[in-house]
This record gives structure tokens, sequence and C-alpha cells, in this order.
């Protein structure tokens, strides 16, 4: 039976068919050059990683972190688990809030709802300039950047992630050779880009 690794990757160690999602290692890079930019360089980062031993949030957030220290000197970063938990984002939001103050002028998540809890977090303390970055386009993550709370958000291609899956196991099932890894694009979803890269469940059946 062919077995699919479909967004996360699972035991390498194991008879699987491929591993079809990002690059997360990429997906991190990607999200530490965006918050960077929105930060001018300099500040308090406070990234919201997932759950540790789980490889998409172990890479993400590594890729976050290294580049950050590699390439922003002015930047210091911090990494919280948050086990892609809304409450919990808000909870790690609120106490940074008070551990950095005015200094805080960023915050991204690796994937999940914890963006949206610091945006909660930052709206009730009456912040300004905090510049917070989510991960997918679904209902939340929308409306949020939509409304401006959070200045981007990212897309993994999770259309792409479900067609391409059923693709490698109909091939295999046909005899077809299938590569070991199929990668889905990144991108980085701000307003300008919304409406085209909206993942919500509406839109994506109308692909």
């Amino acid at each position: 039976i062919p077995v699919v690794y479909d967004n996360t990757m699972g035991p390498s160690d194991v008879d699987y068919l491929t591993y079809v999602g990002v690059d997360n290692l990429q997906a991190g890079k990607e999200i530490a050059m965006a918050i960077a930019k929105k930060m001018d360089g300099k500040g308090g980062l406070l990234v919201l990683e997932g759950v540790p031993g789980q490889s998409t949030s172990d890479l993400r957030t590594k890729g976050v972190m290294d580049y950050i220290t590699a390439n922003f000197p002015n930047i210091k970063a911090e990494r919280v688990v948050t086990n892609w938990q809304f409450d919990k984002g808000r909870q790690v939001t609120e106490d940074y809030i008070t551990k950095w103050g005015d200094s805080l002028k960023g915050i991204v998540a690796v994937g999940g709802n914890q963006a949206e809890g610091a945006v909660e977090a930052v709206k009730a303390a009456r912040m300004k300039g905090v510049m917070i970055g989510g991960f997918d386009v679904q209902e939340p993550q929308y409306v949020a950047v939509n409304n401006g709370d959070e200045a981007f958000t990212v897309s993994q291609g999770v259309y792409d992630q479900a067609y391409l899956a059923v693709v490698a196991c109909i091939k295999a099932l046909n005899g077809e050779k299938v590569p070991r890894l199929i990668q889905t694009p990144i991108t980085i979803v701000t307003k300008e880009n919304l409406a085209k890269m909206d993942e919500r469940p509406a839109a994506l059946k109308a692909r």
C-alpha cells in the first residue's frame, strides 16, 4: 500500500512513497526575511513555534532563527513553544509584552493559530507598530491580513499538496515512478495578493 506524507514529514526509516509539501527550512527563511523587512531590521522578535519534535515546527523555527541570527544583529529573537494553539499564542505574547514592552517589534508563527492569539494580545495592550506574521491562508489568517492585523501570512500550497499527493498515489498504482520528494511553493501573502492566494474552502472549490 503506497504511503504518502502530505504536508508533514514522518519517520524517514519506513517504507513511504513520497513526501509532498514545502521545504520547511526554506519556509522558515522566507518568514524571517519577510518579518525582518517589516521590522526595519531591528527590535525584539517573538517566534511562536509549534510542537517540539515535529519536523514541520522544528525546521521552520530553525530556519527563522538561523537566518535572523546570521543576518540581523539588531534583531533579538526568542522562540517559545505554543503547540499551534490560539490561547497559548495569546498568553505567550502577553508575557512578552510585559517582558519587552515597546521593544517588541515583531511576532511570527510557524503554523497553527498562534499568530491570531498574538493579535488579540497586542490589541488588548493597545500596542502600535508590532508587525505580526501568520501561517496559511485559512479564514483566521485571511481576515487578519485583510483587516491589517497581520502584516503577512504564508501559503504553503495546500491545494497543490492535496492534488499532487493523490496524483502520486495514482501513478504508483499504475506502476509509474514517483519522486521521493514533491515540493510545493512557498508564498508570502499580503493584502496585495490576498485574493489571489485565498485558501479558504470556497476559494479552493472554485479552482
